[in-house]
């Protein structure tokens, strides 16, 4: 499924609570990540929803939802979803 902002969306992602988990913080900002949500997918890549909290925040990067594909053999990660508040 294709967003309008061409960003490919989960259809949805379940209802469970989220415990969310601080991985090594940057110089932009915290980045936190749902213990609930991880994930193997079939081309081995680990499935994560992850939180974002900017350094320097304003009324539009308050906070940032991303689902992350993460390959940790190669130590690199790809967005394949962002939102801004939920994901439905």
């Amino acid at each position: 499924m294709l967003g309008s902002s061409n960003y490919f969306f989960p259809k949805k992602i379940d209802a469970l609570s989220h415990e969310w988990i601080a991985v090594p913080e940057s110089h932009y900002g915290e980045q936190l990540w749902d213990k609930n949500s991880v994930q193997k997918n079939k081309d081995g890549l680990t499935r994560v929803l992850s939180k974002f909290i900017p350094k320097s925040t304003t009324e539009i990067t308050k906070k940032i939802l991303y689902t992350m594909d993460v390959n940790c053999s190669e130590k690199s990660f790809r967005d394949v979803a962002v939102g801004a508040k939920e994901f439905n």
